[in-house]
């Protein structure tokens, strides 16, 4: 019987052992996923392992020799990463960062793209190989950077837009470098050379077309996305809904592909335009698995494409210029934001976020090569140096990010920090009020029903964006983190009634209430519980009552259900009442030691 093998049966494969196995074990010791990703790729690529399996034939069966095909399926991984980015934006919140897009990313890409092309004319490159190595090291890393983002949450905060913004003016800026790498290629095997006048003839009509194209995708996407997903809905089949949203990806990335535009750009656009949707978290949900898996063959990818030999041959001159590219790239990324007027909390990070190449380098400078615009020894260098910046990225990023929470506490203009809990005035309105951490859904319940009863309180939340969208109903809310004991010293915390414990951080609420028992012996202290081991955990660290959510949420539907069945709300009322303090009798739930309360003999 013949026997035959599916296509990269081998390659899917191994990238699905080391996604399962190995990829778990990098973050059970604490190395980013991003990271693990790329190590796997170096060890197990054709420099690597894959060098070796000539000599020793086992080796082909846990190393990948040729990484065309894989290169291949894994973009369809950055593809996905923007549409998910889209899903989180919307056109009105695109439109409010045209500035930061058009203004600060295009101001990047052309003081890049100058300054370090000018560096590597003066090295003794040709102005040609000088105007490539520029403008594609210009670029940043769209798939690791938001994938980043993705993994620490703060891909809505001013710091994330502002990363966001830059790279989608990069990813608009591959589209004048393709065409100018193809003109130039052309002309160079034909050996008829165009007129300035042509060429920038030729350079406005083909942005004139993409621009056509994207706003021609927005006004008819905006009609029939909805209402297909609409009909498709309707047929109550998951699969056919995730069907077609697959199919909605994949046209809309073709569309702009076809267009000369990258196709993870048409997905970005066919994401927002499901943003303001009713199925926008369904969708996200529905995709992430693909997501995931296809953005991790990537990454691995991209570590498959670094020759070890040239590496250790040319080491010092490798690492010379990766750090020169951070050194250069951050500084001019940062010191643009501060002239952009964002402080230094966002320009900062960025600086360190967008300071590495990106995966367009790969594209501008394989097309280049085989024109032979470009010397392959120079195009191999520049190659490297994009790859490690970018294995590299997830160190830089950390530092950003620890960078990027100093700052925010640090700068005193901002009108919500912690300075202004300072000068909350003493005296009778914040004696016996509440102090509450943490503001998300129900500390914003909670507060409604202390305003309505006129009892004063203060918010503490970590969460800069929360904090601006509440101080701007003026609302008590303030910047910090409330572990820190003078930030509890600040909102008043000795002359305080209750302090009220809503932060979905179990480990953060934990410490919190172990900090206030100790410093705060006769605070009252109520804390939210995730499960039951989390409220044993609270009672024991010195909290006086803890609300469990499965538990309030159980009784909630009962209620619910009850009175659908057409029970009395008399009935329902007194049912609840009793399930509640059944439960808080119960010596495996809720109840505090400090609640039980003795009965008289």
């Amino acid at each position: 019987m013949e026997h035959h093998s599916l296509p990269m049966a081998h390659e899917l494969s191994l990238f699905l052992i080391c996604a399962g196995l190995i990829v778990p074990f990098f973050k059970h010791i604490k190395i980013n996923p991003v990271l693990g990703y790329l190590l796997i790729g170096m060890v197990i690529g054709p420099f690597g392992l894959g060098a070796l399996a000539n000599e020793t034939p086992w080796l082909s069966y846990i190393s990948i020799t040729d990484i065309r095909d894989s290169t291949l399926l894994g973009e369809w991984g950055v593809i996905f990463l923007m549409f998910t980015v889209g899903l989180e934006l919307s056109f009105n919140r695109l439109w409010t960062m045209l500035r930061q897009v058009f203004g600060l990313g295009f101001s990047q890409v052309s003081l890049s793209a100058i300054v370090i092309g000018s560096i590597a004319y003066l090295w003794g490159n040709s102005a040609a190989s000088s105007v490539l190595l520029g403008g594609c090291l210009a670029l940043s890393s769209t798939a690791i950077v938001l994938q980043l983002f993705h993994q620490n949450g703060n891909l809505r905060t001013a710091y994330g837009q502002t990363n966001i913004s830059v790279l989608l003016m990069q990813d608009l800026a591959v589209v004048p470098m393709l065409f100018l790498v193809t003109l130039y290629g052309e002309q160079s095997i034909s050996g008829q050379l165009e007129s300035s006048q042509q060429v920038i003839t030729g350079l406005l009509s083909t942005l004139a077309f993409a621009t056509s194209i994207v706003i021609g995708m927005y006004f008819v996407g905006s009609k029939i996305l909805s209402p297909i997903l609409h009909m498709v809905a309707h047929a109550k089949s998951s699969e056919l809904f995730l069907a077609a949203t697959l199919v909605i990806i994949v046209v809309c990335a073709n569309i702009t592909g076809m267009a000369g535009l990258s196709m993870a750009l048409g997905a970005f656009l066919a994401g927002m335009l499901l943003a303001e949707s009713e199925f926008r978290h369904v969708i996200e949900m529905d995709i992430a698995p693909f997501k995931g898996l296809l953005l991790g063959l990537f990454f691995m990818t991209v570590g498959m494409g670094i020759n070890l030999e040239i590496l250790m041959d040319q080491l010092f001159w490798i690492l010379a210029s990766v750090i020169g590219l951070f050194v250069i790239k951050g500084a001019i990324i940062t010191l643009l934001c501060m002239a952009f007027k964002l402080p230094r909390s966002t320009s900062i990070p960025t600086g360190f976020m967008l300071s590495q190449g990106g995966e367009f380098a790969f594209v501008v400078v394989g097309l280049a090569l085989s024109y032979k615009l470009l010397p392959n020894d120079t195009g191999q260098f520049m190659l490297l140096v994009t790859s490690i910046s970018m294995i590299l990225t997830p160190f830089l990023a950390h530092i950003g990010q620890k960078i990027w929470k100093e700052k925010l506490e640090s700068e005193s203009h901002c009108s919500e920090t912690l300075a202004h809990i300072a000068n909350v005035p003493q005296g009778h309105h914040y004696e016996d009020h509440v102090v509450i951490a943490g503001f998300g859904r129900v500390a914003r319940i909670l507060t409604r029903s202390l305003e309505a009863e006129n009892i004063p309180f203060i918010c503490i939340e970590k969460d800069p964006t929360k904090v601006r969208a509440a101080r701007q109903n003026n609302m008590p809310v303030y910047f910090g983190d409330v572990i820190r004991g003078e930030i509890l010293n600040h909102a008043h915390i000795s002359m305080a009634n209750t302090l009220v414990v809503t932060m979905d951080d179990g480990h953060a609420a934990e410490r919190l209430v172990e900090h206030a028992q100790k410093h705060w012996p006769d605070l009252h202290v109520l804390a939210r519980a995730k499960d039951l081991n989390h409220a044993q955990k609270l009672i024991t660290l010195g909290a006086h009552d803890v609300i469990l959510e499965t538990v309030e949420a159980s009784l909630q539907i009962s209620g619910i259900i009850l009175k659908r069945l057409g029970i009395e709300e008399r009935k329902i009322v007194s049912r609840i009442e009793q399930q509640r303090q059944e439960e808080n009798r119960n010596e495996d739930n809720i109840a505090s030691p400090k609640d039980c309360n003795p009965k008289p003999d």
